[in-house]
């Protein structure tokens, strides 16, 4: 059995954004702490950098304004705006806080969700609340991700436009502009494919190393949609590593046959797909409960893999009794 699919999105915070680029930091959670850092030197806006002071109103024009500024991040390389902060001549100047509690968060959820399509996949809208004794009002942070489905359109029947952000102004695509749009969605998709099947025979590679007459296998492969960020740090060889092992102890508590028996874990390079700085892959074999799973990984998160699932003979004769 082959399984494939990358449309997951675990819940998880911001973990980086302009601000933690302009402030050296590495990927770490956005917290109100970090937004007011950004505030006091007064970090300027930019291509994926956006203040605002208040929350969109409950007016139609301002919803499609909204809507508008997220698929413009979407259809360029992805951003975040912070709602609370109000700016001057493009840079942030000081606190005001804005509502932020779960309703509010809604709203704007689905201001883009009535408003985009195709749908934004991986927005983030998070509250950021003062977590010292200064009693700081609130703040709304939007994550947008740089979209593999772009180009996104926003309007309604016939009136429909495509925005994209030109560094800190929000402009309307041409025809020719949205033209290469849609080639260079057509083109990922395509390369998309053509990586997943790559994997897919990776596994057929993998055939040799395992026992087919005492195990069933499931046979899945996997690749992310969404690329890792322009300044996110790559992982070294000891945090891949330790997601493997994460990865092990994460089986074992769901694993629904006889308890694991000790084992071991070799991890050894392989020149087939690059890994890190080395430019290898990273395999995993370890018997758990009497079975063996093996792993490879890229460096860009593409997953091929083989977990065994124990074959069980039962006599026929007893089971009927």
């Amino acid at each position: 059995m082959l399984a494939s699919g990358h449309d997951y999105h675990p819940a998880m915070p911001i973990m980086w954004s302009r601000i933690h680029a302009e402030l050296g930091i590495s990927p770490t959670p956005l917290t109100h702490e970090l937004v007011m850092r950004a505030i006091e030197p007064g970090m300027a806006e930019s291509e994926d950098l956006d203040w605002k002071q208040a929350l969109p109103p409950d007016v139609e024009k301002k919803r499609w304004e909204f809507a508008k500024d997220v698929a413009a991040m979407a259809n360029t390389r992805g951003g975040l705006i912070v709602y609370g902060v109000r700016e001057a001549n493009e840079g942030a100047v000081e606190l005001t806080g804005v509502p932020n509690g779960e309703r509010d968060r809604q709203s704007l959820r689905s201001y883009a969700n009535g408003r985009i399509r195709p749908l934004v996949d991986g927005l983030q809208i998070e509250a950021l609340d003062d977590s010292g004794e200064n009693g700081l009002p609130g703040l709304i942070a939007v994550f947008v991700p740089p979209s593999a489905d772009a180009p996104h359109v926003i309007g309604e029947k016939n009136a429909l436009d495509v925005p994209y952000r030109y560094g800190t102004d929000t402009n309307w695509m041409s025809e020719s502009q949205l033209e290469r749009a849609y080639r260079d969605r057509f083109t990922r998709r395509a390369d998309d494919r053509t990586a997943l099947t790559a994997l897919i025979a990776l596994i057929d590679g993998m055939i040799p190393e395992i026992d087919l007459e005492k195990n069933i296998w499931v046979a899945m492969s996997a690749r992310p949609v969404a690329p890792l960020p322009l300044l996110h740090t790559r992982p070294d060889r000891e945090q891949a590593t330790a997601t493997m092992h994460d990865t092990y102890r994460l089986a074992e508590g769901i694993d629904d046959f006889d308890s694991p028996r000790p084992g071991t874990c070799a991890l050894v390079s392989s020149e087939r797909m690059p890994l890190c700085r080395q430019n290898r892959v990273l395999r995993a074999d370890r018997p758990v409960g009497g079975r063996t799973a093996h792993v490879r990984t890229d460096g860009d998160a593409s997953t091929a893999g083989q977990p065994a699932r124990r074959r069980v003979h039962r006599d026929v004769g007893s089971a009927s009794r």
